[in-house]
């Protein structure tokens, strides 16, 4: 492994556990209201979306792996070795729609 390989894998790295530290952090940024979740139900909700957290990290890579592995194997008929990154622009597309659907909602914060 050279000193370029080494630093991105650092950088890799520090990125994942970062991101792994802030997830509580940020989902406790989220209002209560904005859910209209009661204050007694707050822990079910956080318990819940770190559940979904944990199962996209679990899904992400055996998805991602896979799609690579075939859209650069000899046996394909398209080489698209960008497939991973195209998924994830779309479901990323999905999401931001959900997200400005369900923020759209004028009684948000009433």
């Amino acid at each position: 492994m050279n000193k370029i390989e080494l630093g991105l894998s650092i950088c890799l790295l520090g990125t994942i556990i970062a991101g792994m530290k802030m997830t509580p952090a940020v989902q406790k940024l989220i209002p209560p209201q904005a859910y209209k979740i009661p204050k007694d139900e707050q822990g079910e909700f956080q318990g819940g979306m770190t559940s979904l957290v944990s199962l996209t990290a679990i899904i992400g890579p055996l998805l991602m792996t896979n799609l690579f592995s075939y859209f650069t194997s000899k046996e394909t008929n398209i080489y698209f070795p960008g497939a991973p990154f195209m998924l994830a622009a779309i479901l990323s597309f999905i999401g931001l729609l959900i997200a400005y659907n369900f923020l759209s909602r004028k009684n948000i914060f009433d």
